[in-house]
């Protein structure tokens, strides 16, 4: 855009679920330079707490808190 400074904004994402494929998704969110992942919902509380902790992200009460 000649000349123009054009500023990346990030997109945010949540995971909702921890099923057996949410690490995947997480991991490759990470990896992603224009990605932040945010949080996580789950309808298992102890889940929910074990996935946030693992990495380093917000525990949702509700699927849509953030």
């Amino acid at each position: 855009v000649d000349g123009m400074d054009m500023k990346m904004n990030k997109l945010n994402f949540v995971i909702i679920g921890t099923g057996m494929i949410s690490s995947t998704h997480a991991d490759a969110i990470n990896n992603i330079d224009r990605a932040n992942l945010l949080g996580v919902f789950d309808k298992s509380d102890e889940r929910t707490k074990e996935f946030a902790e693992k990495y380093g992200i917000e525990l949702l009460d509700e699927p849509f808190d953030i």
